[in-house]
């Protein structure tokens, strides 16, 4: 077993089949799981117990910036995988074996982009849970340099970085459900990647809107119509509904529905607007919403 630096790794190694996979002195190497680097002795340990099972195997430690990012050689691996798989012959299929079934067999559905989002959200809050905050920076790390790779080879590949077997399949089993429950595990993650930074755009567009002269647009001559409503028998003073504030962001802030709706969530995160009987969010609907300047 070798401790070496990321330098000397990159300068000892040329690329694999995949950008998983490395060659080194001769031999296939694959990621395994990462340690913080206050986890040495636990990363040291994880590597001895490892040649003890595969004594004419290799091991690699490799430090980088923030954590230990373990290599081990690949032709291992891979008999243990071609094992497993062949005792399924005879044996029903688990749980986690049949989310990965169907999931392959809907290759040709995607993810919405709503929940590609939240997958990458789960990913890095379960993966923090069992490799610590460094979790996050490892998920961010594998989805830049792996913008091809789909939903299951991404899950695969955090699931690898985990030093615990138990949790590592747990955290398998846990997002190939997520993904299998809302269609597709072969999105690519460069859609994923490209979504995200849309949104962060999108939400430092809508962050940069000065709401104090929103509000006085709003609430002026060609704006919204604030006047009282009945609903159930009820009459609400001063208010206008939220589909037609909607309707006139669009039309006057050259905003998109959606970007319209958080733009008025804004408003009321920001206090200057509340549903007339307090729910928490901004909708596109027929709800009547007031500003603080009109209570009585």
């Amino acid at each position: 077993m070798n401790i070496i630096s990321v330098d000397e790794f990159s300068q000892q190694t040329t690329p694999g089949d995949s950008r998983l996979q490395k060659r080194y002195q001769g031999r296939i190497l694959i990621q395994g799981p990462v340690f913080a680097l206050d986890q040495k002795a636990s990363a040291v340990q994880y590597c001895q117990t490892y040649l003890k099972k595969h004594s004419k195997s290799l091991c690699l430690l490799v430090q980088e910036e923030y954590y230990f990012q373990l290599w081990k050689e690949e032709s291992v691996i891979q008999n243990k995988k071609n094992t497993t798989l062949s005792s399924y012959k005879n044996e029903d299929l688990t749980s986690q074996d049949k989310n990965k079934l169907s999931v392959q067999q809907a290759n040709t559905q995607t993810l919405n982009t709503k929940s590609g989002l939240e997958f990458i959200s789960l990913c890095q809050e379960l993966l923090s849970k069992s490799v610590g905050p460094i979790g996050s920076v490892i998920c961010q790390r594998t989805l830049s340099q792996n913008p091809n790779l789909n939903c299951q080879e991404f899950v695969e590949n955090l699931a690898q970085k985990i030093p615990d077997s138990q949790q590592s399949q747990q955290f398998e089993q846990t997002l190939l459900q997520f993904i299998n429950k809302n269609i597709g595990l072969t999105i690519s993650l460069k859609e994923i990647s490209a979504q995200i930074k849309k949104d962060s755009q999108e939400i430092e567009m809508i962050a940069t809107i000065n709401l104090e002269k929103l509000v006085t647009k709003m609430r002026n001559l060609g704006g919204i119509k604030i006047k009282n409503r009945r609903y159930n028998l009820r009459t609400y003073s001063n208010c206008f509904i939220g589909k037609e504030a909607v309707d006139w962001m669009v039309n006057n802030l050259n905003l998109s529905p959606e970007q319209s709706v958080k733009l008025g969530q804004r408003l009321i995160d920001e206090g200057f607007i509340h549903h007339v009987v307090e729910r928490k969010n901004f909708e596109n609907e027929y709800l009547f919403y007031r500003f603080y300047w009109d209570e009585v």
